[in-house]
């Protein structure tokens, strides 16, 4: 069984390198092996369809030891984050969703900031704290606006009114 997972993750990799190539998601520069940051690409891709499997991918790729703490990692704490909030584990996924935050702002990587705010704000409004909730999506508002991402700002107004 353990060689029937190896040759499938194997295979998984080349797949994943094939489709995707060197391009990582948000077409940001990443420091990570391609074949991690495809992973990271497949996982993240997977997540509505089979957010399980994406689980196990995005959490097999966090606990790999030659991971840095970059962007490709921030992004797979936050793709955590979402899954664990999907499955209704609220305080667990409060752990991956403020690691990703601090590593995106001191990245500078705004747009996935504001994200992550957006998540948080509907972490907090699940947890029953829908004042924190606000400031959440208010500030993920203010930074899609600096950005000037439409899709960004339509998804906060759904959170939020407007």
């Amino acid at each position: 069984s353990s060689s029937r997972e190896w040759t499938f993750v194997s295979m998984l990799r080349v797949v994943c390198f094939v489709i995707f190539g060197l391009v990582g998601h948000l077409g940001m520069a990443q420091t990570i092996e391609p074949s991690k940051r495809n992973l990271l690409e497949k996982a993240r891709l997977l997540s509505s369809r089979d957010p399980e499997e994406a689980f196990r991918m995005v959490s097999d790729l966090i606990q790999t030891p030659s991971i840095s703490r970059d962007l490709d990692y921030a992004k797979a704490q936050a793709l955590r984050g979402q899954l664990l909030l999907s499955f209704g584990l609220y305080q667990e996924a409060l752990g991956p969703l403020y690691e990703a935050e601090t590593l995106f702002e001191n990245l500078k990587c705004i747009e996935c900031l504001a994200a992550t705010h957006n998540f948080l704000g509907e972490l907090y409004y699940k947890i029953k704290t829908p004042e924190a909730a606000l400031v959440r999506h208010q500030e993920a508002l203010r930074l899609f606006s600096g950005l000037k991402d439409w899709q960004g700002i339509a998804r906060t107004k759904g959170y939020i009114g407007g």
